[in-house]
């Protein structure tokens, strides 16, 4: 019966029951390995993004070269000879320019319906969703994501629900390329044809067993597998930051610092047959799994029942039947494994549309080629360093002024320190007596070479150029004689060669915002929904329904965002027009306007509308007492603050 078993699963439809039926149910080591492989295929990529670095925030000279047979550092061969390395660093002016345009734009995300009149279900979701938005801290994270992304090509970032500081929410966590492995036959450049996908982990033995601990025998077992690592006589390496994800120093399988425990987080794309099922009498719409036999029976039981109740003249296509319709499934399925590839965990994605939760971005990704934004900028830089260290050399060996003495000049009764002494002084006085050539000490001046500003001010136009980073983009003053309106356009403009890198990374950023939606759909209840966006207008806890809210679909934007003074000046004087028309009440002005006092002023409003409804016996006035009076004092603070 077991041969048996293995040869149907062997052959089975189901990727899963097919290669545990091959590998084993325990440990899966082949799978390790070709993790560690497809890690190994984006070495060239870590290498290039560890230099863009080190250039950006560190030292420029430090590219290995080989003299005479002995490899060193740029830096290390200059000092050798007694020269100083010196570096000017322009490529962090580029990501520093890139990143504050589009922190400038002040994006968040937006809801929109799909049908409109479920629009105040996208409101809610977009409320919702800018909440958690801001709880995560999602503009910082982004502009570190960004800041990857010019670095090495290649920015990633995770979803997942669990709970943090004492609280169960939707988390975003930007991921080390230096971790991160995908499959590497992949064209498509928004990464929907994703067949493998994952990142190694590195966290303490206490973390490891809170996350996977589920029984005493599991805790022995994970005991077992990292004996060194649960050992409280271990102690950590001691390691710098900087060294502890230096790309150099990773091993695939080793962590870094030996007191950790390495998992290997792994998300592959299986298939699986499962039915479509129709159920015509109330159009409920599902699947099942092509091997659940007892959901196959009692559809089958369902079915001869509905025909054997039918009336006698309907005919079986009148009959509401429930329909299924066989077709292969795909699915994301994912592992949590050792280094000696003994599983964890398992399962299928628990996430909305059993998707995996990352979302990445490489740049330029034509041919599979990731490429960092600045390595052009960098070679560049080199050029601007090597002129600069130059010139610093040739004006220090250069002769600074040498004076040349006849020895019969001196006098007798003085040596030549002292005749040194006194020619160099500011009221030195030597006495001689001329030869008959009448000759005098003279002086030489060797003439040094000239700092080359004119080289490097071009080379760095140049740099700005190969990066797309005008002087408009930076901020910087215009040039005297240039109009405003010029130079409005100019910085108008100036946006434009990096408008297809931002638009690429607002790509990112949206599918990084619809995994989080989808997270939000699934996980929030009506009590939470309430708790972050209160009672909207036409909506309340009592009416809620998380059906709609889960089953709509959403147009998921980036936007700017209208939190700023601008905005809200145009929109209270816009507010302010309908309200001196008499378009809107006193109530609705407080309420949507963002004057400083409104919310006070509503307060007291309504606390004495509820007071003379009181004592009117219940009927409150159609317009509070004074209504002319507070009307004009509004406007008149209104055209103040304008």
């Amino acid at each position: 019966m077991v041969e048996l078993y293995r040869y149907k699963a062997e052959n089975s439809p189901d990727s899963v029951k097919q290669r545990k039926a091959v590998r084993g149910d325990k440990q899966d080591l082949a799978l390790v390995e070709e993790c560690a492989t497809l890690w190994e295929n984006l070495r060239p990529m870590r290498r290039r993004r560890q230099r863009a670095l080190r250039f950006i925030y560190g030292d420029q000279w430090g590219d290995m070269i080989t003299v005479k047979g002995r490899t060193m550092t740029q830096r290390e061969y200059i000092s050798r000879v007694g020269n100083v390395a010196l570096q000017a660093n322009q490529v962090k002016k580029i990501v520093n320019t890139v990143a504050g345009v589009w922190a400038k734009e002040h994006n968040e995300p937006v809801c929109n319906a799909r049908d409109r009149a479920e629009q105040q279900y996208g409101e809610l979701m977009t409320v919702t969703l800018q909440a958690n938005w801001q709880r995560n801290k999602m503009n910082v994270m982004m502009i570190s994501a960004l800041e990857e992304m010019l670095a090495g090509g290649l920015c990633i970032a995770k979803e997942s629900y669990e709970r943090r500081n004492q609280r169960m929410d939707t988390w975003t966590d930007v991921v080390n390329p230096n971790d991160f492995f995908f499959a590497s036959e992949m064209k498509d450049p928004r990464f929907w044809d994703l067949q493998l996908v994952g990142q190694r982990h590195e966290i303490s033995f206490n973390e490891f067993c809170a996350s996977f601990a589920e029984s005493p025998e599991d805790y022995k077992k994970f005991k077992d597998w990292y004996i060194d690592q649960e050992s409280p006589a271990k102690y950590h390496d001691g390691l710098d930051a900087s060294d502890m994800h230096n790309e150099k120093d990773v091993n695939f399988l080793t962590p870094r610092d030996s007191k950790n425990c390495l998992v290997i987080e792994v998300w592959t794309k299986e298939r699986k047959p499962r039915y479509h099922v129709w159920d015509k009498n109330n159009a409920d719409y599902y699947d099942i799994d092509g091997d659940d036999k007892e959901a196959l029976e009692d559809i089958k039981r369902q079915n001869e029942e509905r025909i054997k109740n039918a009336p006698a003249d309907w005919s079986k296509d009148e009959i509401p039947l429930i329909e299924t319709h066989f077709f292969m499934d795909t699915y994301w399925y994912y592992r949590f494994l050792t280094p000696q590839g003994y599983i964890i965990s398992e399962g299928e994605s628990p996430f909305p549309d059993r998707d995996h939760p990352y979302s990445v971005c490489a740049i330029p990704f034509t041919n599979g080629m990731i490429v960092s934004y600045l390595h052009d900028a960098i070679d560049l830089n080199i050029a601007i360093n090597r002129i600069l260290t130059l010139d610093d050399w040739v004006k220090r060996t250069g002769a600074k002024g040498i004076t040349f003495v006849p020895q019969n000049l001196i006098p007798d009764d003085m040596d030549y320190r002292t005749f040194a002494e006194q020619w160099t002084s500011i009221d030195g006085i030597v006495y001689y007596k001329p030869n008959a050539q009448g000759s005098e000490p003279k002086t030489f001046y060797g003439q040094t070479g000239t700092l080359q500003t004119a080289e490097i001010v071009r080379m760095m136009k140049d740099l700005m150029d190969s990066a797309e980073v005008s002087g408009a983009i930076q901020g910087k003053t215009p040039y005297a004689g240039t109009s405003a309106a010029l130079y409005a356009q100019q910085t108008q403009n100036s946006s434009t060669p990096i408008a297809t890198l931002l638009e690429k990374f607002n790509m990112f950023v949206e599918s990084v915002a619809v995994k989080k939606t989808k997270n939000i759909k699934q996980y929030y209840t009506v009590d939470r929904y309430m708790s972050i966006a209160g009672t909207m207008e036409g909506m309340s806890g009592e009416n809620l329904n998380l059906n709609e809210t889960g089953e709509i679909e959403y147009d998921l934007s980036i936007k700017q965002s209208t939190e700023t003074p601008v905005y809200r000046m145009m929109a209270n004087d816009y507010l302010t027009a309908l309200f001196d028309k008499n378009a809107i009440t006193l109530e609705d002005l407080l309420s949507l306007s963002t004057l400083p006092f409104a919310d006070k002023l509503l307060q007291r409003i309504q606390a004495r509308q509820q007071e003379m409804a009181a004592q009117a016996g219940g009927m409150p006035p159609i317009q509070s007492e004074g209504y002319e009076e507070k009307k004009r004092a509004i406007l008149g603070n209104t055209e103040g603050n304008a």
